[in-house]
C-alpha cells in the first residue's frame, strides 16, 4: 500500500525540488515506527506545504535505531526505521491545478493517486 510523507513547512523547497531531479540515486525519510502496510516497489507520496508535490519508489525498509537527520535544516527524529526510495522520483501530474494534501506527523496510508 502507498503512504504519504509530509515534508516541514519550513524545509528549504530547493531540498524538495531534488528529490525529484539529478542522477538516479537512493534517500531516505526516517520514521518513529516501521510501516505495516507499506512495502518495496509501493510509492512514498511527497506532501510539502499542503501539496502533493510527487512520488518516490520505494527500495527498502530496513530498521534504524537512533536520531536521524530530516531535510537539510538539522531537525532530527528518534527513528526506528528508514524508508529507502528511488529519486529521482515522479512530480505530480497536475498542472493546471494542484493536488491538495493536508499535512500531518509521520505517514498515512493512501491508495494510488495517479
Amino acid at each position: 500500500m502507498d503512504i504519504t510523507r509530509t515534508i516541514q513547512a519550513t524545509e528549504n523547497r530547493s531540498w524538495v525540488n531534488q528529490l525529484f531531479s539529478g542522477p538516479p540515486r537512493q534517500d531516505w525519510f526516517p520514521l518513529p515506527f516501521t510501516p505495516r502496510k507499506a512495502g518495496v516497489g509501493d510509492w512514498l507520496y511527497v506532501i510539502y506545504q499542503g501539496e502533493i508535490v510527487g512520488r518516490c519508489k520505494i527500495a527498502a525498509i530496513p530498521p534504524y535505531q537512533g536520531p536521524d537527520p530530516v531535510g537539510s535544516q538539522g531537525h532530527t527524529i528518534d527513528a526506528r526505521c528508514r524508508v529507502y526510495v528511488e529519486v529521482p522520483g515522479e512530480r505530480s501530474p497536475s498542472t493546471k491545478k494542484t493536488l491538495s494534501a493536508r499535512g500531518h506527523m509521520g505517514i498515512r496510508y493512501t491508495p494510488p493517486l495517479w
